[in-house]
């Protein structure tokens, strides 16, 4: 869907284009919207719109090597649900799965590293070993059902990503090699990161074309890339979970994603109650951590993609602290962490802020500034 200009334009897709996606209620999952003010205009632009990993892709570029540029993205991410997909039987990581590990390609390599960096951050709050417990719950199959303890139980003891094996292995070349064992019965999924890591693929390909500008949305995953055509920030409005008309805001940013986690965008409802599909890996239930939207804002994708799950299940306070030891950048486990910010909307209404993109957002609600000291 092309770009047009005027003075501002919402991007937004709704239900009626998810009719090959299973029967279930769902809000408008193609959320945050991307406000676009004055300033489209480039020497050349292109726009892609397609189905991919579960979901609607869209991608527009701004600058000579537009249209090269934007059908490399669709090509890669193609390629990557060719790799991660668990709905297709054929896929990595649904031969992973059945075989109980494998040797890694270097993409799944990759996912499978930051996975089992962020468990161990986030204290096993993200768990790319979740899978059998989602299963349990039709959230892969669309048969939904609340499973009854003894099963979830079972199951449960399998989502453990410290019972995952994962070790480099000689092949006699210089390429790096990596293999994966899973416990029995043990299975992953990606679905928390593919798209965050996605978006930075997406970045390397621009960064080599000729590219002024870009934005992308992966279904919901927001990625904003350098200003736009104008020099002006791109504004990104994060949906309201509460249901209401207005956004919970917006927030200015350029080289960034932009990634919102809810319990509104897929959910069943099962004898008067609603249950979404963010599993809390300690109880196997969808999480009741306080927090019902949680953004992430952040250059590195894969990061704020699995944070904003990771921080859902976690709550307020811990996300807060876990802002407050990483949030300006650092290492964890002699690994870089790029820096980020949180938006956070708590059961009661109250809005959260991180003061590191605090200037940059904008909102209706009375907003909590999260200081990177505990001023009490």
């Amino acid at each position: 869907m092309p770009a047009v200009c005027m003075d501002i334009q919402y991007y937004f897709i709704t239900r009626n284009l998810y009719k090959r996606m299973p029967s279930i209620v769902l809000f408008i999952f193609f959320l945050p919207l991307i406000l676009m003010c004055n300033g489209c205009s480039a020497d050349s632009q292109a726009s892609v719109s397609f189905y991919a990993m579960d979901t609607i892709m869209q991608i527009t570029c701004y600058g000579k090597d537009a249209q090269a540029a934007a059908s490399a993205a669709q090509a890669e991410i193609m390629r990557l649900d060719e790799l991660l997909s668990i709905g297709n039987g054929n896929s990595e990581v649904s031969l992973i799965n059945k075989n109980g590990g494998g040797i890694l390609s270097a993409d799944v390599s990759a996912l499978a590293e930051y996975a089992l960096l962020l468990y161990r951050m986030t204290d096993g709050a993200y768990d790319m070993t979740i899978l059998p417990v989602m299963e349990l719950w039709g959230f892969t199959s669309g048969d939904y059902s609340v499973p009854d303890d003894e099963s979830l139980k079972n199951t449960l003891r399998l989502c453990d990503s410290g019972m995952v094996t994962y070790m480099r292995v000689s092949d006699n070349t210089t390429t790096d090699k990596y293999m994966l064992e899973l416990s029995d019965d043990q299975g992953i999924d990606f679905g928390g990161l593919a798209k965050g890591y996605a978006s930075d693929r997406l970045v390397d390909i621009f960064d080599g074309c000729n590219i002024k500008s870009a934005y992308f949305s992966l279904g919901g995953n927001v990625y904003c890339y350098h200003r736009k055509t104008d020099g002006s920030d791109w504004n990104i409005a994060i949906e309201n979970p509460l249901g209401t008309a207005d956004y919970l805001g917006a927030v200015r940013v350029h080289d960034k994603a932009v990634v919102t986690s809810g319990g509104y965008e897929r959910y069943f409802e099962q004898d008067g109650k609603r249950y979404h599909h963010i599993i809390d890996p300690a109880t196997g239930y969808p999480a009741e951590s306080g927090l019902i939207s949680v953004t992430v804002v952040s250059g590195d994708g894969i990061l704020a993609d699995g944070l904003s799950t990771a921080c859902f299940v976690m709550g307020l306070d811990e996300s807060i602290g876990l802002w407050r030891a990483y949030g300006a950048g650092g290492t964890f486990e002699g690994r870089m962490i790029a820096p980020f910010d949180l938006i956070m909307m708590a059961d009661d209404g109250d809005v959260y802020v991180t003061q590191g993109i605090v200037q940059n957002f904008s909102s209706g609600y009375d907003v909590h500034i999260v200081e990177k000291e505990d001023k009490k």
